[in-house]
């Protein structure tokens, strides 16, 4: 549209992301959700943020368990604003207290096993189970209730100095993708950071599975876990492929499939953790408390009939069409490019070799070799079977 004919200036779709390596991913750090509540900190001044807000930039921070990351969409005239208005609130400590109070109340809360569902719970006991209470891995991240309670304002305002001192932004557009960390004209307002060494991940663990029961006041979960493959090995691109096919979205896969011919189950799924080292692999179906009795062992015989069975080319070409159409929309946008960056530069602390002929050269015995891999072979003593009421 034009004013007294003079064009308004053309603005470029962009989007930047700024990832932050955790110094510390132990279990004593994910027991106290200390990465949450810094980000929930954080996320919370960038949405109070009036000058982003009258710009139009839409903001958001979230942890996960090794890194935590900030999202940014905008244009690409305002790369220069966000970037400064980000580094202000990693710094700011002029209402911290009061921040920090809200954010460590609401991870108490999530903290609460009265408020996990029957998933969660499965989760949580296959965690303990599969990794030991000693181990990152083996809490989930909303910690542990006492130790959440002795977190303090200090330890909070030592995190955020942390992240900020590991921050490495990358800003994309239609044109470019670039580390702005590396670019001329920052200054000394980021750290120099190229590629993040990958952490290692003690204790190394023996490949093993646990199937287990839980049950909350109106419904239960059926579920298995299996210490997966990391993002980084070899065979986890097969691992996905093979997961597709059992089931990662809900109701979809042999495990889609065989609930709902049973007609029992409301939600079902399979996802695999795959982060920097050996994360959770899981199956797990849920259902009505008041079903509870009907449920057969569905897992173990999804698993075996998936072993045993010929693997049709026609399930495993859906499969492959799926991952890479995921793939491709994931790439179509600035922002979807800038997390495949932040995967290269950060997660994988390599480029992103990814391509189509990679998947098309997984064959249907790489796949069920796989399986076999993570959830066969196991000793009687590691399959463990638990039924733990509320």
């Amino acid at each position: 549209m034009l004013c007294d004919g003079i064009a308004p200036p053309a603005m470029t779709a962009a989007a930047i992301r700024g990832v932050c390596a955790h110094n510390d991913v132990g279990a004593a750090v994910q027991r106290t959700a200390l990465p949450a509540i810094a980000a929930g900190i954080l996320h919370a001044r960038l949405q109070r943020d009036d000058l982003l807000f009258e710009q139009g930039v839409l903001a958001s921070c979230a942890a996960a368990r090794h890194v935590t990351s900030i999202s940014f969409r905008c244009t690409s005239e305002q790369r220069d604003l966000v970037v400064d208005r980000l580094l202000r609130h990693m710094t700011a400590n002029d209402e911290l207290g009061t921040e920090f109070r809200k954010q460590k109340e609401q991870a108490l809360r999530r903290a609460l096993p009265s408020s996990w569902n029957a998933r969660f719970r499965a989760e949580q006991r296959m965690r303990q189970e599969l990794y030991g209470t000693g181990h990152a891995y083996g809490w989930t991240q909303a910690g542990d209730y006492a130790a959440i309670e002795e977190v303090t304002c200090g330890q909070a305002a030592l995190w955020l100095e942390d992240l900020r001192s590991n921050l490495l932004v990358i800003f994309a557009d239609q044109q470019e993708v670039v580390a702005v960390n590396e670019s001329a004209d920052c200054g000394n307002m980021l750290p120099a950071i190229g590629r993040v060494r990958m952490p290692t991940i003690l204790p190394q663990l023996p490949r093993k599975q646990v199937h287990l029961t839980c049950g909350s006041a109106d419904e239960a979960c059926n579920a298995a876990g299996a210490i997966g493959p990391s993002h980084g090995d070899r065979d986890f691109e097969t691992a996905q492929l093979a997961n597709l096919l059992l089931g990662r979205v809900g109701g979809m896969g042999l495990l889609g499939g065989w609930y709902r011919a049973h007609g029992l189950a409301y939600e079902c799924g399979a996802v695999i953790e795959g982060g920097w080292g050996p994360g959770l692999w899981k199956l797990h179906a849920v259902f009505p408390r008041k079903d509870e009795e009907e449920q057969p062992s569905g897992i173990p015989e999804i698993l075996d009939r998936f072993l045993n069975s010929e693997l049709s080319e026609n399930a495993l070409e859906a499969a492959r069409r799926m991952w890479i159409q995921q793939r491709l929309l994931n790439r179509s946008d600035a922002e979807g490019r800038a997390a495949f960056q932040v995967q290269a530069r950060f997660l994988l602390a390599r480029q992103d070799d990814w391509s189509r002929e990679t998947v098309y050269s997984i064959h249907a015995a790489q796949v069920k070799d796989v399986v076999a891999r993570y959830w066969c072979g196991q000793s009687a003593e590691l399959h463990l079977q638990y039924k733990e009421e509320q």
